[in-house]
C-alpha cells in the first residue's frame, strides 16, 4: 500500500512539472506582438479599473512589467495579473475624468521560450471622456545604443526653465524601436518639450551622467490646425560634468615639466604661467601629446635651484567644456640638466597613412626646441630623392616638397642629424613612411543646403561608410556646398547650422535647458564615382 502511494505521488509530481518545449528543429527567432486588447485601441468612455493585453506567446513576466509606461503618470501600485499569455492590468484608483491615457508596451518585452523581443512598441490608447486626444508626434534617434525612451513634457501654463527633467517625471513616454524610430500618438494638444533619455534607471528620470541624452532643438507645438508633426530627430551624448584635474607634474630636466590630467584636455585657451621668485615669468611653450591628456611644457630659460619657481594654469577644459580649476603648484627639486635627445610627439601625416595629398605638407612637432643644423631627405620607394624644402621654428619641423609627388605612391621621409638646443643628438635616424592618394580615383558632392538661418554656419561631413573617414565643409543658408577630392566610395551625408559658431555640434542640454544645435541627415546614402560629381544632393533642415 505504500509503494502504491509513493508511486500515486511521483505521477503527481511529474504531471504538474513545467512544461519545456521539445529539443531539436529550428530555432525560435520570432518575435513576440500584442494580438488583443481590451479596451480596443482608441475606446472612449472607458470607466473601467482595468485593461487586459493578450501576447502571441508566453512571455517573461519581469521584463514585461519593466517595460510598461503608463501617461499620464498615476501614482500608486500598478497590479500585474497573469493567465497564460493574458495580461491584466489593474490601476490603484479611479482613473481621471475626461482624460486620455497612453499605454506603452516597450521593445524589451521578451517571449519566454528564446529570449526574443519585441520588434517594435505597441501604445494602448483609451479616453475615460467623449473625446479621445488626436495629436501626434514622430521621429527618429540617432544612436549606437538601444533601449531609447522619448519624454514630452507638456510645458503650457508653466516657467519652461524651471522644468526640470531629473525630478519631474514626463507627461508621456515612448520607446524608440531598435532603427531609433519613435512615435507618440493619441497626445493632448499644447506645446511640448522634448527629450531623448536613455533611462538605465527605468525611473522615467534623467540621471546625469549614466544617462545617454538627446535635446531637440527648439520646443513644439500640437494644435488642431497642426495635429501631426514629423521628423523630429535627435543626436544622443553622455553629459559630462566633472572638471579636470592635474594628477601629476613631472620636473623632467630643468628645461621640461609633464603635465599629467585626469582625462583628455583642450589647450586652446589655456593659461600657462612659471613665474620665478615671483617678479620675472619664464617664456614657455606647450605641447599636447596625442592622447590628448599629456603636456610637456618646453622652457626657454633653464629652471636653477638657487630660484624659486611657481607653476600657474587657468583656462584649460576638457573636452566637454568643464575647467580646470586653477592650479598653482610650487616648483622645486633637482633640476637636472637635460641630456635627452628630443623624440618625435606628433606628425602629419602619421606612421604608414594612406591617401596623403600629393602636395603636402609635412609637419612633425618634438618634445624640445631644435637645433637648426637638422638634415632631412625624402626618397621614394626605388630610392629616387626628392626635392625639398625644411623649415624649423623652436620645437616644429615642417617638410614641403618643392613639385607634386607622385599618385599612390610609397615615400620615406628621413630626419637626421636631429638635436636639441643642448646638442643632445638623436643617434637613430627617423623614418615616417607613408602613401599618397591616387587623384583618379576622387570625386566630388555637390549640393544646396535650404534653411531658414542666414546668419549662421552651416558644416556639412560626408562620412566614409567602410572607414569611417569624414570630409568637412562649411556654407551657409540657402547656398551651395561642395565637398571635392575625396576618393569613390559610398558616403553618409550630414550637416548642422552652427549658431554659436565654435565650429563642433553641441547638444545642448537638460538641466538647465539649453536646446542643441540643427541637424540634419541626407536620408540615402551618396556613391562617389572616380573623376564624377554627384549633383542636387538637396540637404533641407
Amino acid at each position: 500500500m505504500d509503494k502504491l502511494l509513493y508511486l500515486t505521488f511521483v505521477l503527481i509530481l511529474i504531471g504538474c512539472a513545467t512544461q519545456v518545449p521539445p529539443s531539436g528543429g529550428p530555432p525560435d527567432t520570432t518575435p513576440p506582438e500584442i494580438i488583443k486588447t481590451y479596451p480596443k485601441n482608441g475606446t472612449v468612455n472607458f470607466k473601467d479599473n482595468h485593461v487586459e493585453v493578450e501576447f502571441s506567446e508566453y512571455i517573461d513576466k519581469r521584463s514585461a512589467q519593466d517595460a510598461i509606461y503608463i501617461s499620464p503618470y498615476i501614482t500608486g501600485e500598478i497590479k500585474y495579473k497573469w493567465s497564460g499569455s493574458r495580461l491584466r492590468i489593474i490601476f490603484p484608483e479611479k482613473l481621471k475624468d475626461s482624460t486620455t491615457y497612453v499605454i506603452t508596451f516597450g521593445t524589451e518585452i521578451k517571449d519566454l521560450n528564446a529570449g526574443n523581443k519585441m520588434n517594435e512598441s505597441f501604445t494602448l490608447a483609451f479616453s475615460t471622456g467623449s473625446v479621445i486626444d488626436s495629436g501626434s508626434i514622430e521621429g527618429k534617434i540617432f544612436t549606437q545604443k538601444g533601449n531609447f525612451m522619448v519624454f514630452a513634457y507638456k510645458i503650457d501654463g508653466i516657467n519652461p526653465d524651471t522644468l526640470s527633467p531629473l525630478h519631474t517625471k514626463p507627461d508621456y513616454v515612448t520607446q524608440a524601436g531598435k532603427d531609433g524610430n519613435f512615435k507618440f500618438q493619441f497626445i493632448r494638444f499644447g506645446k511640448y518639450r522634448l527629450f531623448a533619455i536613455n533611462d538605465k534607471m527605468k525611473n522615467l528620470l534623467y540621471n546625469p551622467t549614466d544617462d545617454e541624452y538627446g535635446v531637440f532643438w527648439k520646443d513644439i507645438e500640437i494644435s488642431p490646425q497642426n495635429q501631426s508633426l514629423s521628423n523630429i530627430i535627435f543626436k544622443t551624448t553622455i553629459e559630462d560634468t566633472s572638471k579636470p584635474f592635474v594628477s601629476s607634474v613631472n620636473v623632467v630636466d630643468n628645461s621640461h615639466i609633464l603635465l599629467k590630467f585626469s582625462e583628455k584636455i583642450n589647450p586652446e585657451s589655456a593659461s600657462i604661467k612659471i613665474a620665478k621668485n615671483d617678479t620675472q615669468t619664464i617664456p614657455v611653450i606647450s605641447q599636447i601629446y596625442p592622447d590628448s591628456s599629456k603636456l610637456i611644457l618646453i622652457l626657454s630659460e633653464k629652471l636653477n635651484p638657487t630660484n624659486k619657481y611657481k607653476l600657474t594654469l587657468s583656462g584649460i577644459t576638457d573636452l566637454a567644456g568643464n575647467e580646470l580649476d586653477t592650479y598653482i603648484h610650487e616648483i622645486s627639486n633637482g633640476f637636472l640638466p637635460d641630456t635627452t635627445a628630443p623624440s618625435l610627439i606628433f606628425s602629419n601625416p602619421s606612421q604608414d597613412e594612406t591617401d596623403v595629398n600629393i602636395k603636402p605638407e609635412i609637419k612633425l612637432l618634438f618634445d624640445d626646441f631644435l637645433n637648426p643644423e637638422s638634415k632631412a631627405k625624402l626618397i621614394d620607394s626605388i630610392g629616387n630623392e626628392i626635392k625639398i624644402k625644411i623649415e624649423q621654428n623652436l620645437n616644429k619641423l615642417t617638410v614641403e616638397p618643392d613639385a607634386e609627388l607622385k599618385p599612390n605612391g610609397v615615400y620615406i621621409l628621413k630626419i637626421f642629424n636631429l638635436s636639441d638646443i643642448d646638442n643632445n643628438l638623436q643617434k637613430d635616424t627617423l623614418v615616417l613612411s607613408f602613401k599618397t592618394v591616387d587623384p583618379s580615383t576622387w570625386g566630388t558632392i555637390e549640393g544646396n543646403i535650404i534653411c531658414e538661418d542666414t546668419d549662421s554656419q552651416v558644416i556639412v561631413t560626408a562620412v566614409e561608410t567602410s572607414k569611417g573617414k569624414k570630409y568637412i565643409t562649411r556654407t551657409k543658408c540657402n547656398s551651395k556646398f561642395t565637398i571635392d577630392q575625396i576618393p569613390q566610395g559610398r558616403y553618409l551625408i550630414e550637416a548642422f547650422i552652427d549658431s554659436n559658431g565654435n565650429g563642433k555640434y553641441d547638444y545642448g542640454r537638460v538641466f538647465p535647458f539649453t536646446p542643441s544645435e540643427r541637424f540634419t541627415i541626407y536620408p540615402d546614402t551618396v556613391k562617389v564615382r572616380a573623376r564624377w560629381t554627384v549633383e542636387n544632393i538637396n540637404i533641407k533642415f
